[in-house]
């Protein structure tokens, strides 16, 4: 009987406690302020974006000023505008 009577009691603080939110004011506005920095790194290092401007001959990728040969015919790998492309180089002829 003692048993039945002291548990309503025992329960008592412990529902108290867990009904009660915990705010700290200011911890909550540094989270914020931490999340609106991060945002602005964010956005910063995306606009920040280099392009690197490749071309291809279906196997491999080069970059801007390499020179392939492909049969009889040399390629340069140029940048024209805001994109690469392949240019066919003149041949040199010794005569």
């Amino acid at each position: 009987m003692k048993k039945l009577l002291l548990a309503p009691l025992l329960c008592v603080p412990t529902l108290a406690m867990a009904i009660q939110p915990v705010s700290d004011t200011e911890a909550t506005n540094q989270l914020r302020l931490m999340n609106s920095q991060l945002e602005l790194i964010a956005s910063t290092l995306a606009s920040n974006q280099q392009k690197i401007f490749t071309c291809t001959d279906g196997e491999k990728i080069y970059t801007v000023g390499l020179d392939i040969t492909r049969g009889a015919s040399q390629y340069r790998c140029i940048l024209k505008g805001n994109h690469a492309e392949w240019e066919r180089q003149p041949r040199l002829s010794l005569k």
